[in-house]
C-alpha cells in the first residue's frame, strides 16, 4: 500500500467494489497515515518548488 498514489489509494477504500476488506482497512490507514505526515510537514506538498 505504501508504494499507491493517493489516487490509487482512494480507488480502492471507496471505489473498488471488488476489493477485500483487509485491502480498504489498509488504504483507509495509509491514506490516515500520509494525510498526518502531511499536516506534521513532514512531506514537501510542493516536490521541485524552491523554498
Amino acid at each position: 500500500m505504501r508504494k499507491a498514489s493517493l489516487a490509487e489509494l482512494v480507488v480502492i477504500r471507496y471505489h473498488d467494489d471488488a476489493a477485500r476488506l483487509d485491502d480498504k482497512i489498509g488504504a483507509e490507514a495509509e491514506i490516515i497515515r500520509r494525510q498526518r505526515k502531511e499536516r506534521s510537514g513532514k512531506i514537501d506538498k510542493h516536490p521541485g518548488s524552491k523554498r
